[in-house]
């Protein structure tokens, strides 16, 4: 059986499977990286604020290592159960863990 080639433009086509997962992965890598401690979870909201464009991911996650606040960056903060909008300036208490 002879192997068939597949044009390259079909190739080009293909999705990636995961491409945010591979976009967190990168983004929590250089968090972590940064010294931020909750890595993870602050590569997870600035994935949701990027929206799906690798491009506005970068820029946040640029931000982020260069010591911008989270809260900035994704436009709010959850306080006690409630989501308050975040400008930037606005003076936000880092997170503590809970008691």
């Amino acid at each position: 059986m002879k192997a068939s080639r597949i044009p390259q433009e079909v190739i080009a086509r293909v999705p990636d499977p995961k491409p945010d997962h591979l976009d967190r992965v990168s983004a929590t890598q250089r968090l972590a990286e940064a010294g931020c401690i909750s890595a993870r979870e602050e590569a997870d909201e600035l994935v949701r604020a990027a929206g799906g464009d690798p491009g506005v991911l970068e820029d946040l996650v640029s931000r982020r290592t260069n010591g911008e606040p989270i809260a900035w960056l994704t436009g709010g903060v959850t306080v006690c159960g409630v989501e308050l909008f975040v400008a930037p300036g606005v003076y936000v208490r880092g997170r503590r863990p809970s008691r």
